[in-house]
């Protein structure tokens, strides 16, 4: 009996070891490894979802998401007050077919992402630019926030037309000013291709044409030339003969622009109508994907896209002998770029998958989703910051800052001085095109004022100890350049007593790897687990 005692209390004690033993490896484990977050706010949408609203077009299939009229009141539904015991009705707009949804009644309200973060440590593994990363704020020590890594330490950085300059710190001839953004040692930084992949933002996808369309539906493509069909309700774009066909983009019915969605429903206001969206200025985007699945027939000879923006013209061309063109040329012949293959035969009777890219200064040509032709290394350009503003807006930097050579409104913040994109699609015999498509590239906004990054006077110098984040939804988004005042914490504990809107190492928790649990229905009756939108975070 003694002995049965005996080893009770043993498989006790080794129970309680057992137990004392996990609970520390996973506080251990959640300390230095993995945590999980939850997004609270729509900054980084829609690569990574705050709390939103789902909306549907029942017409097309099309399926987006909206944030919320106002972040700072809980809500279990959007739904405006009743009027005489109605319910406004909410209006959206379908970003991709450009039709008018309507609400009667609310509208049921999701709750953020949930996502792990795996924690950086220093000396084993580092923050990476493009990076999406969870830290707290210079501003704000209590909270969390999640952006992307834009500013690396020992560099200074600029944003331009949307895209991110920088060079190393200390080797450049002038500090700052005019005459910095002019000198010929910045490079733009250009993306890793799945992180590029995560930031396209759709503008128009052929695939979600109505088949029948009976709302507003208009196609953004327009014929110049040739015989075609299918372009005002059909998901395939036939040319036949021949002859030479050509398809022209109507920037008036769909503009190619940094319009997003996510924001569309404004702050206390509802809106169908892109005008009348309530936030920050809406500007061109240059930076262009154009995917189409290519079938080839009778007498197929070539099918060309071709992409004219800031003061220079982008071609991408395969033709029947199964030859790949890429070829950039400034209108003033300050630069060009070539690169050709062959071997890339397009099957008749079967539909190829091609994209051409033009982003961050470089040319890229994808078949079937492996890059043949174009990148960094055969078909870029470099440009210092004040030529991509030559090319942006067709004026010189210093003549643009003479409008108001101040910070506190800068004319870098004027959108309707950018140039918009002009975008056709060129066909030489018979040929169809099946679910075109065009995507446009995230856009770091300059705001009217003080925009740090975002004015010859006023971008970061970034030591070996800090970093500089902004969020993908780029036009509502409160990060590194727009954050004011720092927390006094910080300033005095981290700091040094210095202020600033960059980052310490020290408030860098880690870089968010996976969507693990997918927006569910807030306070909904069951969590509903989408496993079709869990994923990995690029």
């Amino acid at each position: 009996m003694a002995e049965a005692k005996q080893t009770t209390a043993a498989t006790i004690k080794e129970t309680l070891i057992s137990i004392t033993i996990a609970f520390t490896m996973a506080f251990v484990f959640r300390g230095f490894v993995i945590e999980g977050f939850q997004i609270p706010t729509g900054s980084m949408a829609p690569t990574l979802l705050g709390k939103h609203v789902k909306a549907v077009n029942p017409e097309s299939g099309s399926m987006w998401t909206v944030g919320p009229r106002d972040y700072r009141i809980p809500h279990e539904r959007i739904d405006p007050a009743p009027v005489q015991g109605q319910t406004t009705p909410i209006r959206l707009n379908d970003p991709v077919t450009g039709a008018g949804i309507e609400y009667v009644g609310g509208v049921p309200l999701h709750s953020g992402d949930r996502l792990f973060v795996l924690k950086y440590l220093r000396g084993l593994y580092e923050p990476k630019r493009w990076d999406v990363v969870v830290f707290k704020a210079p501003h704000a020590s209590r909270e969390n926030y999640i952006k992307r890594l834009l500013g690396m330490p020992g560099e200074q950085m600029v944003l331009v037309d949307g895209d991110v300059f920088a060079r190393p710190e200390g080797a450049y001839p002038n500090a700052s000013g005019i005459a910095a953004w002019g000198d010929d040692d910045w490079r733009i930084q250009r993306k890793p291709e799945r992180a590029q992949r995560a930031m396209w933002r759709t503008v128009f996808d052929g695939s979600l044409t109505p088949p029948n369309p009976s709302q507003r539906f208009v196609s953004p493509w327009t014929r110049t030339s040739g015989s075609w069909s299918g372009l005002a309700d059909s998901r395939e774009y036939a040319h036949e003969g021949a002859s030479t066909g050509e398809l022209t983009w109507n920037s008036a019915v769909r503009p190619i622009d940094d319009y997003t969605s996510y924001n569309q429903y404004g702050k206390g206001g509802q809106s169908w109508d892109r005008a009348r969206v309530d936030y920050a200025s809406i500007f061109p985007v240059s930076d262009v994907a154009v995917a189409a699945g290519v079938e080839p027939g009778d007498g197929f000879e070539k099918f060309e896209v071709v992409l004219k923006t800031r003061d220079a013209t982008m071609t991408a061309s395969i033709d029947a002998a199964g030859v790949a063109r890429l070829e950039g040329r400034h209108d003033r012949g300050d630069w060009s770029v070539e690169a050709q293959t062959d071997g890339l035969t397009l099957p008749v009777g079967g539909a190829t998958r091609v994209e051409f890219w033009h982003v961050d200064q470089a040319l890229y040509l994808y078949v079937d989703g492996e890059l043949v032709l174009g990148g960094a290394d055969e078909a870029a350009y470099e440009l210092s910051p004040s030529a991509r503003v030559l090319g942006a807006t067709g004026r010189n930097l210093s003549d643009v800052l003479s409008r108001n050579p101040g910070l506190d409104l800068s004319p870098l913040a004027d959108s309707s001085m950018y140039r918009r994109p002009e975008l056709s699609l060129k066909v030489q015999g018979a040929v169809r095109l099946h679910d075109v498509k065009v995507d446009r590239d995230v856009y770091y906004q300059v705001a009217p004022k003080a925009t740090y990054g975002g004015h010859p006077e006023f971008f970061p110098t970034i030591d070996e100890n800090h970093y500089f984040f902004a969020g993908d939804n780029s036009p509502s988004s409160l990060d590194g350049r727009l954050w004011g005042n720092t927390d006094p914490w910080i300033t005095d504990s981290i700091e040094d007593g210095d202020a600033t809107p960059l980052v310490h190492r020290d408030l860098v928790i880690g870089r968010a790897f996976v969507v693990y649990f997918p927006s569910p229905l807030k306070d909904g009756p069951v969590p509903m687990f989408d496993f079709g939108r869990m994923r990995w975070v690029w």
